[in-house]
């Protein structure tokens, strides 16, 4: 019900006629002289049943027009009915009363010393109904103000992601059979919700917080016969970069074809918080969090959208830490000076699946970054890590993959520790120009090599004809990466990056023709339609797959379309 403010006319007279003059009681100091702004009555006009010819209606017009302490009741369309027969109840006659206090108090209204000692009457009469007025409007208040914080949190929460739709065409060189030429779709959507927990005042320990989750759903696989041509269609499989083998929607199915398996999984869900220390800001992770957000990010490689999209240029070819894991860290930056700063990164995780690998992963990396151009901001960034992997066991393959080592047997059960140690080289050239040079070496177990299959990262699986679904890892590998916006050379803003590597696959069974080197080379152009949505063509070549020169050359064609939101 709108409220109703109906001024009688015997306080009317008794505040009005004896003219305006600069002087107030005391107990009007205390008045409250906040008044809540709304729509209100301001033209006689807007009164519909009052007549002109009211004997009343100019004492009425002076205190709508002049004195605004009148409202009547909204019709909802901008009129008002006043009632004027209506008997006025305290609570209305106190609303009129708490309106002409807030004129005084704000010196709005000046009264003689009559008219002041008559409204202090009148305020300890309706003493009662003031206070349960000021008591609601402070409740109204405060519920709004909680309705805006709410509203203000949900405003804060940030939903965005990427969406990539494309085809990847691969094909041999010479057809004797080794591989068999195949043309597929690969597609990924990736839905990402950001929420703060701790809104950064600036001042104190605690910074700013957030919870993060990611959905990823996916098609592709393993194209022409060999994982790893693309990352995108890697992650058609939730034994991929999902956690515990499974995924939200159900455990993958138990069956040969890759392709068949789930393909929609939670790839992330977890928490960060940040926190000040020594004049630094630092960040504390924990969760179920991707290994590669954390570890070996570059910015010239790395995102498989808009860049390289073969797996040996995601992050350095056959790391066997790559994938989702409960993991739990700690991401430190301290600034030595202006161009000048270093970090280290800690977590330690547990890509665990009971059906097939239970073990332990702890990564260390430190980085360097040095700024040594003002003229075009121009940097290095230098990082070195070492993955160590404990207590490994290999109870059996992975569901749906039954992958055998190079000597056609299949895996057995085994334990023991590896290590992996990893270093790389981000530098600006000019203007946004860069490379990035990398390097890994590994142990490569019987875990590395399953880790390397179940997240099909390069060279996980191959379709040789009579050895099918061989699991291996590269014990070391070396890659350049370089990449040049086209606005640095003077046209639109393009980026087109071009990529090298070279993976050695030996091992124990590295004869019968094998000779070690796996070379991979990748070219890609970014054509953007504008800032969220590019068209990406690529071409890559692999030679020597699985370091077995008896292995035809393997061709990819890819066209994707990619929109970031």
């Amino acid at each position: 019900m709108a409220s109703n403010k109906a001024f009688p006319v015997l306080l009317a007279g008794s505040l009005f006629l004896a003219g305006l003059a600069n002087v107030a009681d005391a107990r009007l100091e205390n008045v409250d002289a906040t008044r809540p702004e709304d729509t209100r009555l301001t033209r006689m006009e807007d009164l519909v049943d009052v007549s002109t010819k009211h004997w009343a209606y100019s004492a009425l017009e002076e205190l709508v027009e002049r004195y605004d302490v009148i409202e009547g009741y909204s019709l909802g369309n901008g009129k008002y009915k006043y009632d004027g027969n209506k008997p006025a109840t305290r609570y209305e006659m106190a609303a009129a009363l708490r309106d002409v206090l807030y004129l005084v108090r704000s010196g709005k209204l000046y009264m003689n010393n009559g008219d002041a000692k008559t409204l202090a009457a009148l305020e300890d009469e309706f003493a009662p109904e003031l206070g349960a007025l000021k008591a609601r409007t402070e409740a109204l208040e405060a519920r709004t103000a909680d309705l805006e914080s709410k509203v203000n949190a949900w405003d804060n929460i940030e939903i965005g992601g990427d969406f990539t739709v494309g085809a990847l065409g691969a094909f041999q060189g010479n057809d004797n059979g080794s591989y068999q030429d195949a043309t597929q779709a690969v597609s990924r959507l990736r839905l990402t919700v950001e929420a703060p927990v701790v809104q950064d005042d600036g001042e104190g320990f605690l910074a700013e917080g957030r919870i993060k989750a990611r959905m990823v759903a996916a098609i592709g696989g393993n194209n022409g016969g060999i994982a790893g041509l693309s990352r995108i269609g890697a992650d058609a499989s939730a034994a991929n970069e999902s956690f515990s083998g499974g995924n939200v929607f159900g455990n993958a199915a138990n069956t040969v074809s890759t392709n068949t398996r789930q393909n929609v999984y939670l790839d992330r869900a977890g928490y960060e918080q940040d926190f000040r220390l020594f004049n630094n800001e630092h960040t504390f992770f924990a969760g179920v969090l991707p290994w590669r957000d954390y570890f070996d990010v570059s910015a010239y490689r790395g995102d498989e959208n808009f860049q390289f999209q073969n797996t040996a240029f995601t992050n350095i070819p056959g790391m066997p830490a790559n994938a989702s894991m409960a993991m739990v860290g700690a991401k430190t930056n301290f600034v030595i000076n202006d161009d000048l700063n270093t970090g280290l990164t800690l977590a330690a995780g547990a890509p665990n699946d009971s059906n097939v690998i239970n073990n332990y992963i702890v990564t260390a990396e430190g980085r360097l970054n040095y700024k040594w151009s003002d003229w075009d901001d121009r940097g290095t960034s230098l990082y070195a890590g070492l993955v160590g992997i404990f207590n490994d066991s290999v109870n059996q393959a992975p569901r749906g993959l039954n992958p055998v080592n190079r000597a056609g047997a299949p895996f057995t059960s085994t334990r023991g520790n590896s290590h992996t140690v990893y270093a790389g080289l981000d530098q600006e050239l000019y203007k946004g120009i860069g490379v990035n040079l990398a390097y890994m070496y590994n142990d490569a177990s019987d875990v590395d090599r399953l880790l390397n299959a179940y997240n099909q990262n390069y060279g996980a699986q191959t379709g040789l004809v009579g050895l099918r679904n061989i699991a291996a890892a590269p014990r070391q590998a070396g890659t350049f990466a370089l990449s040049v916006p086209t606005d640095s050379l003077g046209f639109r803003n393009d980026t087109f990056g071009i990529a090298y590597g070279v993976l050695d696959f030996s091992d124990e069974f590295s004869g019968n023709g094998r000779d070690r080197w796996t070379q991979v080379i990748e070219t890609y152009y970014n054509f953007k339609l504008n800032d969220r949505v590019s068209i990406i063509p690529s071409l890559q070549a692999n030679n020597n797959i699985l370091g077995d020169s008896n292995n035809d050359m393997l061709y990819a064609a890819g066209l994707r379309t990619s929109i970031k939101f």
